[in-house]
């Protein structure tokens, strides 16, 4: 702990660097407060071990530097033990050392086997949080689907689309212009249904037809 050694130390006393006379009546503290002034707690170590000490050692290093001036031995503040400052013997080995000795290395052996077997790749899979899952109505896929398109009912059709390949987007309603063509001496005049066929070329499950009234003209010299 940072401690103030107060047997060497008191009774403190200001005096000059040559005064030999009042060296020998008073102890080695000058009583400059430069310790008080350097702490950021603002306490006096000289009081004793207090709990606002940080143990900074920024008293130690003030003090140190005015026992230079003063050609005095270092260490009036300083690092040190309880015992030491009762003038009894400080004990190295103890089992509070030894305790955290052990816990030392029991933690530098865990850390060099967990960096010694660690994993060059790892991987988290995280669940999206937006949506848990997503049912899809009937008839209704997440891939697009190139289309083939059929009509039937009457004779010499036949039928142009754009683009020539149709695609059905996945999600989402597609648009198909079609065009359908016969020979008007082919056909009679009249209301004639018409079958379209729109067939999926990657599952045909999905197949559909769809039938439609179309009028062609009754009169053929015009």
């Amino acid at each position: 702990i940072i401690s103030y050694d107060a047997k060497r130390g008191d009774p403190r006393g200001s005096r000059s660097r040559k005064d030999s006379e009042k060296r020998g009546k008073l102890g080695d503290c000058i009583d400059c407060t430069l310790c008080v002034q350097v702490c950021p707690t603002g306490i006096d170590i000289r009081e004793g071990l207090q709990y606002e000490c940080i143990a900074c050692a920024a008293c130690a290093d003030a003090c140190d530097s005015v026992m230079d001036i003063m050609n005095y031995p270092r260490g009036l503040v300083g690092y040190t033990t309880e015992n030491a400052l009762a003038g009894k013997p400080s004990r190295i080995l103890r089992a509070r050392t030894v305790i955290y000795g052990v816990a030392v290395i029991v933690l530098v052996i865990g850390l060099a086997g967990a960096l010694s077997n660690r994993q060059e790749l790892r991987m988290d899979v995280l669940r999206d949080r937006n949506a848990l899952y997503r049912e899809l109505a009937t008839g209704q896929s997440e891939r697009d689907h190139p289309l083939k398109l059929e009509v039937s009912g009457l004779e010499n059709l036949s039928l142009e689309t754009e683009p020539a390949t149709p695609v059905a987007l996945a999600g989402e309603m597609t648009v198909i212009p079609v065009r359908v063509q016969t020979d008007r001496s082919s056909n009679a005049g009249g209301g004639h249904e018409l079958v379209f066929l729109l067939e999926s070329k990657l599952d045909p499950e999905v197949d559909t037809e769809s039938k439609v009234r179309f009028f062609l003209p009754t009169d053929r010299t015009q």
